[in-house]
């Protein structure tokens, strides 16, 4: 699944589910190697948004890193 499409699915995500996907979010950027150095507190739609268009993830890594936030 590409990043663009994860991205447009998340948009039709009602608001409250999307504390529980910036949840897992941080959890992916936690185990990149390079994390973000400056964190954003989600409070909106958008700011989720704009937290989501810095972050790069391949479909492999995302997999992977899902299967282990489910284990």
């Amino acid at each position: 699944m590409s990043y663009d499409i994860l991205i447009e699915q998340i948009r039709t995500l009602p608001e409250q589910l999307l504390m529980s996907v910036s949840v897992f979010i941080k959890f992916l950027q936690s185990e990149q190697n390079s994390v973000l150095t400056k964190h954003t507190e989600i409070k909106s739609k958008q700011a989720f948004f704009d937290l989501a268009g810095k972050i790069h993830l391949d479909c492999n890594a995302v997999t992977e890193l899902r299967e282990k936030s489910l284990a």
